[in-house]
């Protein structure tokens, strides 16, 4: 991929980790940074890639990153429950971490705001996964500090996962 069409979406080159991702398309902006939906090289899998700009450089951003790096690392293999696959440093700029995820197609907030109809088993398999996600996290004594329909994410299969635990 050209450098060119990199800077579109991160404003950095994606040389590292021996070009692991190839970056598709900037899938979404936060307050802290972008997201954009790439591809493993290896595996062909598709991934969400999470940027946070300047993360060393503002006390908040980082303690931010930090809590989110933590939590996710210790709710490992739950299937509602976002997956980090990957964390790492542009070697070229060090001020940027790079958070690799499962990618998911949309989110909750979207799904609702959509002309989508959803049954009631839409709803209650939605409700459950939810739940279920949430005992997971309570059971481990975390509490989610921004739980909206946005910060669930949800796949063409209608699988949910919690995510943006910073």
């Amino acid at each position: 991929m050209n450098e060119k069409l990199d800077k579109q979406y991160f404003d950095v080159s994606f040389d590292f980790h021996d070009n692991k991702y190839e970056p598709i398309k900037n899938i979404g902006n936060g307050a802290y940074g972008v997201v954009c939906l790439a591809r493993h090289r290896k595996t062909g899998t598709n991934v969400a890639i999470k940027k946070i700009v300047n993360v060393f450089e503002h006390f908040l951003i980082g303690m931010r990153t930090y809590r989110e790096i933590k939590i996710l690392r210790h709710l490992i293999n739950h299937e509602n429950i976002i997956t980090i696959r990957d964390v790492f440093l542009d070697l070229n700029h060090t001020k940027d971490v790079y958070i690799v995820f499962d990618y998911m197609d949309t989110d909750l907030k979207r799904v609702l705001e959509s002309n989508q109809i959803l049954t009631n088993d839409h709803i209650k398999y939605f409700a459950y996964q939810i739940l279920n996600g949430l005992a997971f996290i309570h059971q481990a004594g975390i509490i989610h500090r921004d739980l909206k329909p946005s910060n669930i994410l949800v796949s063409q299969s209608c699988n949910l996962k919690i995510a943006d635990f910073g």
